[in-house]
């Protein structure tokens, strides 16, 4: 959230220096690939202007020539001019409107794809941080906001001054001092928008966060609806949700109010059409103009008014995408997961071992978790970390995945340290088995084949049969196609981590790391996952971290861990005999 903060003083500091047109500056990077779409949709403003502006001239010709001046053999043929422009109009506007709307569907998507990518290379740290509704009304909310930006603030910016200029010089052209009048116009409208700038550009802060509230809180009722039934919590997660929608629902009326006051037009658009009666009646009266010249003259201020109107619409419009840029760039401002200005090289496993070297680390500074952790991994061995809750054991494993970096301190492998090698290289050669692994709305057959996607079907039921899971697999009603729902809701607890194991199997990695991964299976299944775990492990360097010691009493080393520091490291037996905390560990789990 201080990115956010730090973003948005940029935005609001005055724009000055470097910083003055940040928004501005990413709206407009998205452009140049749909520069095609522009100019199609600006090509057709102009020509729908000319045709518009066609209108009020046939009038005057209408009334002054036609009907007054009784060429009624003219009336067939300039009705047919009228409706010839009608329709060349309906066609250019169609034009035009597709081309706009194509420009901001693309450079829509190209926005999420990069926010998207940019999420996708922040730490974990900055992720948890956020709420994740919060995060997803980034996609669902700021960014349609900010597609307007591209059909209506350049689009019609463009057209609506191209349209002014030329309305002011036809009035000048054909109606002589009338055409003063639109001159007087526009700076009276103008001067609407600056009087309800700031207002309208907190009332679009405050629609985009209490929208985003709205989203983080629906988010979190549709994903704990089985919690929220078993404590009978319906009534408090319904009160929550209506608190977030009526402040989405108050902003949303400030804004309303805010952009209904800064487009009253209206009255200084019939003031000035009154004035425009008065003198041009008195020159209708005194034979310098004629009747058709006052009717086109009203007609051209109409022209005048609209591009002016919407030019006030537009400052609410862009009041709204500057709000939302704030919060996009808050993202974007965040720095991405670091990989050390070296690390390019390739990670190929682990040939000796894995050295944590005075690893210091705190998920906030001020909370080490990790304290001078120092001891070794032999390669190719079996090591289990052991220790009570909260003791680091995962967190462990979290910096040698990279998820997270040392504050102080080095992981080697080999000698060289961890941050030389890149990130993808790393994690293509370490399997993961977590007990809260995430499983996906998705075909049994998917989850599966997550981290290998182009493996075929027969690897992946070579890689299920030795999970223990083909067997339940091929009883589910579409077998391996079988859609398990949202976390793998529809599959038993065992049977979801057998899934997952699957999948890890799958990618044949060279360090494997199984954190509580047999934790939710009965004795039997767990009996044949070891079993099929043990043929895996052979000949790789091996993580295991569990709370059952009886599952680990035969790795090659234990690593017992309390309150964040390393204890001992040394096998079953002898961590019996020389260390109290393992003792006390294993006591616990043995008393009946």
């Amino acid at each position: 959230m201080a990115a956010e903060t730090g973003a948005r003083k940029l935005l609001d500091s005055g724009r000055s220096t470097d910083g003055k047109h940040a928004a501005y500056q990413y709206l407009l990077k998205y452009l140049p690939p749909f520069k095609g779409l522009l100019c199609a949709g600006v090509i057709a403003g102009v020509l729908d202007i000319c045709c518009q502006l066609l209108f009020p001239l046939m009038l005057r010709y209408l009334v002054d020539f036609v009907f007054i001046q009784r060429h009624l053999e003219r009336l067939g043929r300039t009705v047919l001019i009228l409706i010839a422009a009608a329709a060349a109009t309906v066609i250019i506007r169609t034009i035009q409107r597709h081309s706009f709307a194509a420009l901001a569907a693309g450079a829509a998507s190209r926005i999420r794809a990069d926010l998207l990518r940019h999420l996708r290379a922040l730490p974990l740290a900055s992720i948890y941080g956020r709420r994740a509704g919060d995060l997803m009304s980034l996609f669902t909310s700021d960014v349609p906001v900010l597609s307007s930006f591209y059909e209506n603030i350049v689009g019609e910016s463009i057209i609506g001054a191209f349209r002014l200029v030329v309305t002011v010089a036809v009035l000048w052209i054909f109606l002589g001092k009338l055409g003063l009048i639109g001159l007087v116009l526009a700076p009276v409208y103008l001067l609407l928008p600056s009087l309800s700038k700031r207002g309208l550009r907190r009332a679009g802060e405050d629609v985009q966060d209490a929208n985003a509230t709205l989203c983080a809180d629906l988010q979190e009722s549709i994903s704990a609806a089985r919690d929220i039934k078993l404590f009978d919590r319906a009534e408090w997660d319904r009160e929550r949700i209506r608190k977030a929608d009526d402040k989405l629902y108050r902003s949303q009326i400030r804004q309303s109010l805010w952009q209904t006051t800064s487009s009253t037009t209206y009255l200084i658009y019939w003031i000035v059409t009154g004035v425009t009666y008065w003198i041009g009646g008195k020159s209708v009266a005194s034979g310098t103009m004629t009747v058709g010249s006052l009717i086109a003259a009203v007609a051209f201020l109409t022209y005048i008014e609209v591009p002016i109107n919407n030019f006030v619409r537009l400052n609410s419009n862009l009041q709204a995408i500057l709000a939302a840029s704030d919060r996009i760039l808050g993202l974007l401002h965040t720095k991405v997961e670091h990989a050390g200005p070296e690390g390019t090289l390739v990670f190929a496993g682990c040939h000796r071992h894995i050295r944590f070297r005075s690893v210091t680390f705190g998920y906030t500074p001020e909370n080490p978790v990790l304290k001078d952790v120092d001891f070794s991994l032999p390669a190719g061995q079996r090591t289990a970390i052991v220790g009570a809750s909260g003791a680091g054991k995962t967190t462990l494993v979290n910096l040698l995945l990279r998820l997270y970096e040392p504050d102080r301190g080095q992981i080697l492998i080999d000698g060289q340290d961890l941050q030389l090698f890149s990130l993808e290289s790393i994690r293509k050669k370490i399997g993961t088995v977590f007990h809260d692994s995430f499983l996906f709305h998705a075909s049994i057959e998917e989850n599966i084949k997550f981290g290998h996607p182009d493996v075929s079907d027969e690897e992946i039921a070579a890689a299920a049969s030795a999970a223990m899971a083909h067997d339940f697999i091929m009883e589910l009603p579409q077998q391996y196609k079988t859609v398990i729902g949202d976390r793998g809701v529809t599959l038993s607890a065992g049977q979801r981590q057998r899934v997952l194991i699957a999948r890890m199997i799958l990618l044949d990695p060279e360090i494997i790391i199984l954190d509580e991964a047999t934790s939710t299976l009965d004795s039997e299944s767990e009996q044949c996952v070891q079993e099929a775990l043990g043929i895996l492990m052979q000949g790789r360097t091996t993580i295991v971290i569990a709370h059952r010691l009886s599952t680990i009493i035969n790795a090659d080393s234990i690593v017992v861990i309390e309150d964040g520091r390393v204890r001992a490291v040394d096998e079953h037996e002898k961590l019996l005999e020389s260390c109290a905390t393992y003792r006390k560990l294993y006591a616990a789990q043995t008393t009946i």
